[in-house]
């Protein structure tokens, strides 16, 4: 992916935040819209668990790990660390990309997850 990456502005932190939280549901598509560019597209990916299992707070974690969220339309992400809910398990996308070589920025991770959705892969 040629596009450049940018990471999402401090005055739009709440709002990428509360898009990702309020979409209603846990999978690499996000339902909301982007709050910077006003697209369908918004991404998400949990990687690299690392850890015990974590119960926190009432909810159940597989453990500490990365996340990566990102808008394929206006190229704006936010990468950092964790806890990942067990729920991801379920829907988890297998890509054909080694998470050793993931970036902190989601260019490959994009393009894998693109190429997945677009083929209907398990």
């Amino acid at each position: 992916m040629s596009a450049e990456w940018q990471s999402v502005p401090t005055s739009m932190w709440k709002a990428w935040s509360d898009a990702f939280d309020q979409s209603g549901n846990l999978s690499v598509e996000v339902l909301s819209l982007c709050p910077l560019c006003n697209q369908k597209g918004l991404r998400r990916y949990y990687g690299a668990t690392k850890g015990p299992f974590i119960s926190w707070k009432g909810k159940d974690y597989l453990g500490k790990g990365s996340f990566w969220e990102w808008c394929n339309h206006c190229h704006t992400y936010e990468h950092g660390s964790c806890l990942i809910p067990v729920s991801w398990v379920d829907c988890a996308p297998s890509l054909p990309i080694k998470e050793h070589n993931l970036t902190h920025t989601p260019n490959r991770l994009a393009a894998a997850i693109e190429a997945w959705l677009e083929q209907g892969l398990p």
